[in-house]
């Protein structure tokens, strides 16, 4: 399946490659390097920077998105089951990582949702900060 996908202007530096339903029907676990392959050959040169914004699930999708990328952040809201969640998203890129021999830099975690008028955010942040590995960017 050859996807065409149109690339909206939104500024004069900046471009958007919306995605497309049919990608649903792209059997990702099989070509995982699909990604990559169309970022390679048809991005790389025209491009300097490449964001490419995956579901916030650990998926066939997240998987494909992280072996087509060189670094990742994480935008994470300030709430506990989000914090919770981090240790098993590090978990599963570390797989990731080992699986296909993949050199993938963590850049850090970028706080959405920010309220610092709210006790939880305050919360979440400071145990973020206890952790050196967790830089956070907010």
């Amino acid at each position: 399946m050859v996807l065409q996908l149109k690339t909206l202007i939104i500024s004069e530096n900046f471009y958007l490659i919306p995605s497309h339903l049919k990608v649903m029907a792209i059997n990702l676990d099989e070509s995982p390097y699909r990604l990559r392959q169309y970022i390679e050959d048809t991005l790389r040169d025209e491009y300097n920077i490449i964001i490419i914004d995956s579901p916030p699930t650990i998926s066939s999708y997240t998987k494909v998105s992280l072996l087509a990328s060189d670094m990742y952040v994480v935008p994470m809201k300030t709430d506990f089951l989000s914090f919770f969640g981090l240790p098993l998203l590090e978990s599963y890129i570390e797989r990731i990582k080992r699986e296909f021999g993949k050199k993938i830099d963590f850049l850090g975690i970028i706080l959405t949702m920010v309220r610092p008028d709210w006790r939880i955010y305050r919360i979440v942040k400071e145990k973020l900060e206890q952790k050196p590995q967790w830089i956070t960017l907010n």
